[in-house]
């Protein structure tokens, strides 16, 4: 969303399956989905992030690579980084 003096302009991104998606797209997802679980008070997972891309459970590694990237990219970030927990179970938060 942009905000200018008189107007606010909104782009609606229509719904692409995993495979459609570039590097850049996941990554926004990925971000996105961990903006709608703040407001629902939840955190985003590995888990969520499979389900919401519908990844088969044997696919783990294709929700981490996502979240990693993320990571890198700096638009998430571990909920709570000095938990001893293994990456599938950490949670995950916007950025901001």
């Amino acid at each position: 969303m942009i905000v200018a003096e008189n107007r606010t302009r909104v782009t609606v991104y229509g719904y692409k399956t995993l495979n459609h998606l570039d590097k850049k797209e996941k990554i926004r997802a990925c971000y996105q989905l961990a903006c709608l679980k703040y407001v629902s008070n939840e955190k985003m997972t590995n888990q969520s992030l499979r389900e919401r891309f519908k990844i088969e459970d044997h696919n783990l590694s294709i929700a981490s690579r996502i979240i990693r990237d993320a990571l890198i990219e700096g638009v998430i970030k571990e909920d709570d980084p000095e938990s001893l927990s293994g990456h599938a179970r950490s949670a995950y938060v916007r950025h901001w």
